[in-house]
């Protein structure tokens, strides 16, 4: 199995509401893209000025599986209009899991 973590860090005149919305909009992909196994998501409660904004990560059957979320129509157009308008920074990693 794959996990597959992101980080977001969102331009400073993002605010609150606009984090709720683009968590309650990612939260939809679960239901639209059966590649995902398993799906959290979260947004920062810590105090550190540096700290990213929201955490997601979700699980997938295979690194073949992955690649699909990754380019499913409803992933990219999420992304193009939920993120990328208001991301300052994002990461990501994807490991094996067991």
């Amino acid at each position: 199995m794959i996990r597959h973590c992101s980080l977001f860090k969102f331009k400073p005149d993002v605010g609150p509401e606009m984090i709720s919305k683009i968590v309650e909009e990612f939260s939809k992909l679960p239901g639209l893209i059966p590649a995902i196994e398993s799906f959290e998501i979260g947004t920062n409660v810590g105090d550190r000025p540096d700290n990213y904004d929201i955490g997601v990560c979700m699980t997938f059957a295979s690194f073949e599986a992955y690649k699909v979320y990754r380019v499913n129509p409803d992933h990219i157009k999420f992304y193009q209009e939920f993120l990328i308008p208001f991301q300052d920074a994002r990461t990501s990693v994807q490991f094996e899991i067991e």
